[in-house]
């Protein structure tokens, strides 16, 4: 049996949240979820859409998950899982990124030293009902993104974006383009028909809305950074002047003091 996937997209970050579920059980995971950031206060505007969907759709929440740690909005990771239950998780390299960014945030959250209750290590897999999730590590854009596969759904982070869009930067602390280079092949050679759901998109201006799914053949013949025929030189070429000429996220700081340490609750 397939998941049954919903995003809930911000338009203020571009972000898509998804809540992941298992209809034979009504488990659910909630990936990447967001908080609003509002004149320097928590707006949780965002992920109450989430809580409340869950309890309308009587849902148990088993999983908070995190791709990564965001630089560009203020996770809901923490938040949801006071709100509405589920281990807050993320993949294990998150720990590198805590030590290149450490004397940038101070609040710690959570059940162990890192601020997460649960670290993932390559291959893992999680339990949701009937389903299986399995975890992908896919570091470049940091050293601890990480992608969630459900069957023929994969949820890739920051990783991939929709085709016309590319990849995401890789110039942050533990960034490294040749490494995202990897991880991206490493997604695009899954089956496929395989259905990648993405945690990122703005539209493209008056060409099309904000769009949250592809799949991995379309992503090998249309992606613009990273379609079939580009090789590792070419694309960490591009991707290191691009990234240089790209200023840092608006809500940098706030991002990573909020969200390293596994999130804040308010």
């Amino acid at each position: 049996m397939r998941a049954a996937l919903t995003p809930f997209y911000d338009p203020t970050s571009g972000t898509v949240a998804w809540v992941v579920a298992d209809p034979a059980t009504g488990r659910a995971a909630l990936i990447d979820g967001v908080l609003g950031w509002v004149d320097g206060r928590i707006d949780p505007t965002p992920a109450i859409a989430l809580a409340d969907f869950v309890q309308a759709n009587g849902l148990t929440v088993d999983w908070v998950l995190e791709t990564h740690i965001h630089a560009d909005h203020v996770a809901g990771g923490r938040w949801l899982s006071q709100a509405v239950g589920g281990q807050l998780g993320i993949g294990e390299g998150v720990v590198e990124v805590q030590r290149a960014l450490a004397a940038r945030a101070v609040k710690k959250t959570g059940g162990s030293a890192t601020g997460f209750d649960v670290l993932f290590a390559d291959g893992q897999r999680l339990t949701l009902g009937s389903l299986e999730i399995e975890v992908l590590a896919v570091p470049g854009h940091t050293a601890g993104c990480v992608a969630y596969r459900v069957g023929d759904d994969l949820l890739v982070g920051d990783t991939l974006f929709m085709p016309d869009a590319g990849t995401a930067r890789c110039d942050f602390p533990t960034g490294c383009a040749h490494r995202m280079w990897h991880s991206v092949r490493r997604l695009l050679e899954l089956a496929p028909l395989t259905r990648l759901h993405h945690c990122h998109d703005y539209g493209q201006n008056d060409v099309r809305p904000p769009s949250f799914s592809s799949t991995a053949t379309e992503q090998r013949a249309h992606n613009i950074h990273v379609r079939d025929g580009i090789d590792e030189n070419a694309y960490v070429t591009m991707r290191q002047a691009r990234d240089a000429h790209l200023a840092p996220p608006a809500l940098l700081d706030a991002a990573i003091r909020a969200n390293l340490y596994g999130g804040v609750t308010e």
